[in-house]
């Protein structure tokens, strides 16, 4: 299978369509944004966190999806484009993000302070730092969420994904591209489709993270 047999499009996922991110989690945590939630009891709670970044980007973004024929879809990636940002509206919260830190609270309560005081604050300063911007990411296209099917892995369905809006979206809206990643294979991919690293930071919780988790953030300057 090469990429060019990969159909990518711009769409609205109805709900049974999440059951494609459900069934192939375990594959996809070392991809997707958000994997790092769960050296503990948390970890059963990344398919809540993922599906609420699907739905924010409904929302307040852009989901692709990559679809080969006689299969369906085999992979798919949330982008928020020029003006766009996850969690900038009540809508996006309430989506599903709002219940994904009540369910937090209730595995720790003091993980969702933690998530709000530290963690996001923290990944803000990191990315604004890293892009020599603070806006870099809000004029631009930022990958927040990007996984494939595991059989269908190292195909070109990634690549496909970041192609179609480096090639066609991102040329009429904005001229660059960001994504921030935390385990070392997805990293080593964006360099490959020509994202250049930034920055690295460490994320440090014994506590709430089981230990230290890395992160990198990557951009692409058409």
């Amino acid at each position: 299978m090469r990429s060019k047999e990969v159909g990518i499009s711009s769409c609205i996922l109805p709900d049974s369509q999440f059951t494609f991110w459900r069934n192939c989690l375990d594959k996809f945590t070392e991809y997707i944004v958000g994997g790092f939630i769960g050296n503990d009891g948390n970890k059963s709670l990344v398919p809540d966190v993922h599906r609420a970044q699907i739905k924010a980007g409904l929302i307040g973004g852009r989901v692709y999806v990559a679809e080969i024929d006689q299969v369906g879809i085999v992979g798919a990636a949330v982008w928020f484009g020029p003006g766009e940002e996850l969690l900038s509206s009540p809508d996006q919260a309430a989506a599903g993000f709002n219940q994904f830190m009540g369910d937090l609270g209730s595995r720790d309560p003091e993980m969702p302070a933690w998530w709000m005081t530290s963690f996001l604050p923290n990944y803000g300063k990191f990315t604004s730092e890293a892009l020599g911007d603070p806006k870099y990411k809000h004029n631009g296209w930022h990958l927040q969420l990007l996984g494939v099917e595991p059989k269908y892995q190292r195909h070109g369905v990634g690549t496909a994904l970041i192609k179609y809006v480096k090639d066609i979206d991102a040329t009429s809206e904005s001229k660059h591209l960001s994504v921030e990643t935390e385990t070392e294979g997805a990293r080593q991919f964006y360099k490959q489709v020509g994202f250049i690293e930034r920055g690295e930071t460490t994320v440090e919780s014994e506590k709430k993270l089981g230990g230290s988790c890395p992160m990198w953030c990557l951009s692409y300057d058409l």
